[in-house]
């Protein structure tokens, strides 16, 4: 979680010019790795405590806000079972359009349902990339946006 920290601080500079006054999605990443972390290691108040802190992703203005959260722990609960995990991603995903009053934009994101048939194929491609790749694939690809962009 420590180089997940890190990388997020540094991966938010470039982002910084991108999108001003947002925060990049490795904060919600990091945010959702504690909840995880909370809910297997908190003791009796564990799932409590993770609920909590789920709940934090919109006051906090993290991308995709409490519901990224949830989404990272449902995947994390349900991660042995495709169907509940399909189940679960489904009702969070109405439930948070409903809870938006109906906003287009959580029931646009609640067409992501369909895209589970690629997160759950068990692909048979089998890739080695230096560890390092995504460290500067992240932020080079953020860069190339913002060039991207410049020349339209």
């Amino acid at each position: 979680m420590g180089r997940l920290f890190v990388f997020a601080i540094v991966s938010q500079i470039p982002y910084i010019w991108f999108s001003p006054g947002k925060l990049n999605i490795m904060p919600t990443i990091l945010v959702g790795l504690w909840v995880i972390w909370l809910h297997e290691n908190g003791g009796r108040y564990g799932f409590l405590l993770a609920a909590i802190l789920a709940s934090t992703g919109d006051i906090v203005n993290l991308q995709y806000g409490s519901y990224g959260l949830f989404m990272i722990w449902i995947f994390h609960i349900f991660m042995s079972d495709k169907g509940l995990a399909s189940l679960a991603y489904a009702a969070m995903s109405v439930f948070f359009a409903w809870a938006s009053g109906w906003s287009f934009s959580m029931v646009f994101q609640s067409l992501s349902i369909f895209s589970l048939f690629l997160i759950f194929k068990d692909w048979k491609i089998h890739m080695r990339l230096n560890r390092y790749f995504f460290y500067f694939f992240y932020p080079g690809h953020i860069i190339a946006i913002l060039l991207i962009e410049s020349l339209i």
